[in-house]
């Protein structure tokens, strides 16, 4: 399912404004109709830079990861989802005066595990999507 990493986000932006922000995001991924993916699949990731250098307030890079390859998600719906999220997000930060998006598809023959718990209580790592 598709991850959302965001960075760059100004450093002023409270809790309130980025549980609002991850929820445009989520949102906005599964408006994509052709993707398949409900809100509830969208995963957001605000990272924190470890070097203390923050891009500044003049630019976010997004990330979006995960999305499975297949025939349907051709490169003009990843196009969609890019400038979709780029619009969106300048619309909750119209301060910042860059904003990229890289759409990175997921080939599933590279290796994927999904772990959960089961109803028994039991957690299982499972190759299947």
């Amino acid at each position: 399912m598709p991850i959302l990493i965001v960075y760059g986000v100004p450093n002023k932006t409270s809790q309130k404004m980025l549980d609002t922000f991850e929820r445009i995001l989520k949102q906005e991924v599964s408006y994509v109709s052709q993707l398949g993916v409900k809100k509830e699949e969208v995963s957001v990731f605000f990272p924190e830079d470890l070097k203390c250098q923050v891009l500044g307030e003049e630019k976010i890079i997004v990330f979006v990861e995960g999305l499975i390859e297949k025939p349907e998600i051709t490169s003009e719906i990843r196009k969609t989802l890019a400038v979709n999220l780029v619009n969106k997000i300048h619309s909750c930060f119209v301060e910042i005066n860059l904003i990229e998006c890289f759409v990175r598809p997921f080939n599933i023959e590279n290796g994927l595990c999904i772990g959960k718990t089961n109803s028994k209580g039991f957690f299982l790592g499972n190759t299947e999507a």
